[in-house]
């Protein structure tokens, strides 16, 4: 029982998308085929596919083997069945497929994105550290609103820039008193930031020993920021219309 558990394991543990692909391919050719399967030819390249496992069990072949034959089994028992045809699995497949094109397009912007923190990001970081700030968060209906245009709503805060999120603290490392941020889409309106006053804080707080790290949190903090700026421009650039509602 626990060899068939474990089979299980590792055949479950492969991605979904993985199997979708594995049902679709076209059968091997008689000299290149691996294992034959109830006429079902699972090429070499198909075998030695590491989504199936194979770079963890290169030292046990034969369980390797009877691991890709279960899941071949597996397979056409359920395609015997009709449930790759049925609609609930159909749409799973969809949506696995959809949040892995997503996050391959997510990864690759944010590996073109070049942000790195200077060492004047470092000093101010370190100079705002022990202070209180004050800064009021301003919103707009639209994005050229801020230069001449009340904002719709806004709240005012007084916090230790200590305890504020790192992106909140990469847009506040670039404001004197009196200025605000460019708006920015927050995904229901958009939102500038006015630094209001710094003062220090009553109680001293020592700042980070490791400006590494420092410098690695404003560099991440910059890139969200500019995935953030992209989203915002596919947004503008895009046609969306929203339909009235039926009475």
């Amino acid at each position: 029982m626990k060899y068939l558990v474990y089979i299980l394991v590792v055949i479950l543990g492969g991605s979904v998308l993985s199997a979708f692909f594995l049902l679709r391919r076209p059968p091997a050719s008689t000299d290149d085929a691996a294992l034959i399967i109830n006429e079902r030819r699972i090429s070499t390249d198909e075998y030695n596919n590491p989504e199936l496992g194979r770079i963890n069990h290169a030292e046990n072949d034969l369980f390797y083997r009877e691991t890709v034959i279960a899941r071949e089994l597996l397979i056409q028992e359920a395609k015997r069945r009709g449930i790759d045809q049925e609609e609930d699995f159909r749409r799973s497949i969809q949506r696995y497929y959809e949040q892995s094109l997503i996050k391959v397009l997510m990864d690759r912007q944010y590996a073109t994105l070049k942000e790195e923190a200077s060492q004047a990001d470092t000093e101010r970081y370190l100079e705002l550290y022990g202070s209180v700030v004050g800064f009021t968060v301003l919103h707009y209906m639209r994005e050229g609103e801020a230069a001449d245009a009340q904002p719709i709503r806004s709240e005012s805060h007084q916090v230790l820039f200590a305890e504020i999120s790192s992106s909140l603290r990469a847009i506040l490392l670039t404001l004197t008193p009196g200025t605000a941020s460019a708006p920015a889409w927050n995904g229901l309106d958009y939102e500038s930031v006015r630094l209001e006053t710094l003062v220090p804080s009553p109680t001293p707080i020592p700042p980070p020993d490791d400006l590494a790290v420092v410098r690695q949190e404003i560099t991440e903090a910059r890139k969200e920021l500019r995935m953030n700026e992209w989203l915002a421009q596919m947004r503008r650039n895009a046609v969306i219309v929203i339909p009235a509602k039926k009475q």
